[in-house]
């Protein structure tokens, strides 16, 4: 079993992360093994999240609140997620436990396997369309300025 680290993020300097972080204390998860961006999810050039994906190693616990905490682009969400499961870091979705990656059950059937790649497809693809749903809005806004 291996150490448990956790992502959060909000897209922007002014929003805050609190909601989040205490979220993960309550599970017990140290400070320092919480990592963060306060930036856009529309890609993976955080450097909290890079520090977060090169500390993790087989048999680690990747925990976050929501998918959409990794990222709001569903093509680079389904790497980064192949990337977990290619490597055997579990995830932990704590709104959708229907998504959790658990490496250490001998007993991941396929069926699980299956519904777990259809949730993955729907909330990924449901976080990319909000993202694009808030830059409509962000031009609607600027073009009645």
């Amino acid at each position: 079993m291996g150490k448990i680290v956790a992502y959060i993020r909000v897209s922007s300097k002014d929003q805050n992360l609190d909601r989040q972080l205490e979220e993960l204390k309550k599970l017990g998860i140290e400070e320092k093994y919480i990592y963060q961006d306060k930036q856009s999810g529309k890609d993976f050039e955080r450097i909290g999240y890079q520090y977060m994906k090169k500390s993790l190693e087989k048999g680690d616990t990747l925990v976050i609140k929501e998918l959409d905490r990794i990222g709001r682009n569903q093509e680079e969400l389904k790497k980064e997620w192949e990337y977990f499961k290619n490597n055997e870091i579990n995830v932990r979705v704590l709104d959708l436990p229907a998504l959790n990656i658990n490496y250490d059950d001998e007993n991941i059937k396929p069926l699980v396997k299956m519904i777990n790649n259809i949730i993955f497809e729907i909330m990924s693809w449901k976080a990319q369309n909000e993202r694009e749903t808030i830059r409509k809005r962000q031009a609607e806004r600027n073009c009645s300025s």
